[in-house]
């Protein structure tokens, strides 16, 4: 968890933003055992009483942390990981209203794979913008790897733009083996480090815009004249 102490006004609706972020999409996105890193429960006399294995309280203004506990601990990011994929993605479009062709090769392995979707069919064109918004919203796996090919021509090359970003972060414990957050035991991340990231991200207008959106509708596509309306999940 990422939070900034109140030193004026900005402050104040930094550290109100950042625990909406966290409590309202970052923690629903979480798979039990990642879940349970951050849980919480009431203390004594209703304070918190923090029983994750891994936190991380940080000032925004100066990069202090302010509370510690196995930060750097090596845990699988999950769904984490489209923080990242968005960020890279967004860092590489050359237009966010660029269309996006959807092949139906990448809907079979994960459906095998049971990652989420945004709800997309194959031989869609999409915009890009709506698969960023399906990525960070219902957690779209189809509109990551879409978004992915579209930049580098495959989720490989992809995933070394995402490792190189990471580096270029400091994001020394974190090594990325695919877009989607599905779990590998070479996918892995710290708190210390994915709070490297979400500081960075959130530097970006449109990717706080999407972080923070309740709702989205796509444009129309062939299998949905309509759009699809895209919620938070969790």
């Amino acid at each position: 968890m990422i939070i900034t102490r109140a030193k004026h006004p900005l402050s104040l609706r930094l550290l109100l933003a950042f625990a909406i972020i966290f409590f309202l999409f970052i923690y629903p996105l979480l798979s039990g055992p990642i879940r349970q890193i951050v849980d919480v429960q009431a203390g004594p006399e209703g304070s918190p009483a923090l029983y994750s294995q891994t936190a991380l309280l940080i000032d925004l203004e100066d990069g202090r942390a302010l509370l510690e506990r196995g930060s750097r601990e090596k845990v699988y990011p999950a769904s984490l990981t489209k923080i990242m994929t968005v960020l890279v993605a967004l860092e590489n479009l050359e237009s966010l209203d660029q269309l996006v062709y959807l092949p139906g090769e990448i809907f079979g392995p994960l459906l095998i794979s049971h990652a989420s979707q945004a709800g997309f069919s194959p031989g869609d064109s999409v915009p890009a913008i709506d698969l960023l918004y399906g990525a960070m919203l219902p957690s779209g796996a189809e509109c990551c790897v879409g978004l992915a090919e579209r930049v580098s021509g495959s989720e490989k090359s992809f995933v070394e733009l995402m490792n190189s970003r990471a580096g270029e972060l400091g994001m020394k414990n974190t090594h990325f083996t695919n877009c989607t957050g599905l779990q590998n035991s070479e996918h892995y991340t710290t708190a210390a480090d994915l709070a490297l990231l979400l500081r960075e991200a959130l530097q970006n207008d449109t990717f706080r815009q999407i972080l923070t959106a309740r709702t989205y509708t796509s444009s129309p596509t062939a299998s949905t004249p309509e759009g699809l309306r895209d919620r938070k999940s969790g």
